[in-house]
């Protein structure tokens, strides 16, 4: 069986979604290959093609090949995903949307004619694996477009408790240095917009770590620039949520009223939670491989 990648000249997939589909590929047997060139689309010798930003010509596809789009085609989408495509070739093609709340809201913005399903790319649950040592911090702190008054809020209870903790800024971290910390500590509070994934927090769970999530309810939460990003979009429900793969294992979903009382709480029960147990059972490579191969009939 064989995968093949169509990515736009110029353009590469997200490093994390190109690291994965190679691994969730390996754990199948299933020979991937990374293209540019049209012609080799044409030719017969593979089962399934993803292409990650572009809609291809159906008919220059062979009519055995399975066809996932996305999920890059459309960060918001306007009008019809996709446009006309013929009802025979409907069963071939699904748009991935990484996660339900995405599927919900690109539909509530535009009419589909692709069915949309959600394929999450695995986490390395290799290399973001606990460790046993004691740990140094007793929170890190992961924020990403939200309110800086929600930071600073965080930071100044944490200050009163008198707790060890360590910031992390999206965008402004390396991975080493996440690894290392996420190793060396016993949850993680989550300060951040909608994420359609969230390989960042996922990690975070695949190293054991519980987290204490101030998630939002829509995408109308996501600050950047000084200002809230999808404003012009209102009044769409953009239904959100910070965590899209979650259960009650993971940790704590939380708000700001609540937030002082949960720290106390999540420290009290950390050893309840089982966050790596979940990741494991819904975003190692096996399992995101086979919710493909099982969706395809193959």
């Amino acid at each position: 069986m064989k995968l093949l990648c169509y990515i736009r000249l110029g353009q590469f997939p997200h490093p994390k979604n190109y690291h994965s589909i190679q691994r969730m590929c390996e754990c199948a047997n299933i020979d991937i290959e990374f293209t540019q060139d049209l012609e080799k689309i044409q030719k017969n010798n593979y089962n399934i093609l993803l292409s990650f930003f572009d809609f291809i010509d159906p008919d220059i596809i062979p009519k055995s090949v399975k066809v996932i789009l996305g999920p890059q085609l459309f960060v918001i989408p306007y009008g019809p995903i996709i446009g006309k495509l013929k009802q025979e070739l409907v069963d071939k093609y699904v748009y991935n949307s990484l996660s339900l709340w995405v599927k919900d809201y690109v539909t509530e913005l535009s009419e589909f004619i692709v069915p949309i399903e959600s394929f999450p790319f695995s986490v390395d649950i290799d290399k973001f694996r606990p460790t046993k040592d004691n740990k140094s911090y007793d929170f890190l702190v992961y924020f990403k477009h939200r309110i800086p008054d929600l930071l600073q809020y965080t930071i100044d209870l944490l200050k009163q408790k008198n707790l060890v903790f360590k910031i992390f800024r999206y965008g402004s971290y390396n991975e080493d240095d996440y690894l290392s910390s996420l190793q060396n500590t016993k949850s993680m509070i989550v300060i951040d917009a909608h994420e359609s994934q969230g390989f960042a927090l996922q990690e975070a769970m695949s190293c054991n770590i519980p987290l204490l999530v101030l998630d939002v309810t829509s995408m109308y939460e996501e600050y950047m620039a000084e200002s809230f990003t999808y404003s012009y979009l209102k009044p769409k429900n953009l239904y959100a949520t910070s965590v899209p793969y979650w259960s009650d294992k993971c940790g704590i979903k939380t708000d700001r009223d609540r937030l002082s009382k949960d720290i106390d709480r999540m420290l009290k029960t950390i050893e309840e939670f089982e966050p790596r147990q979940y990741i494991i059972e819904n975003l190692s490579d096996k399992v995101c491989i086979d919710r493909i191969l099982k969706y395809f009939n193959i």
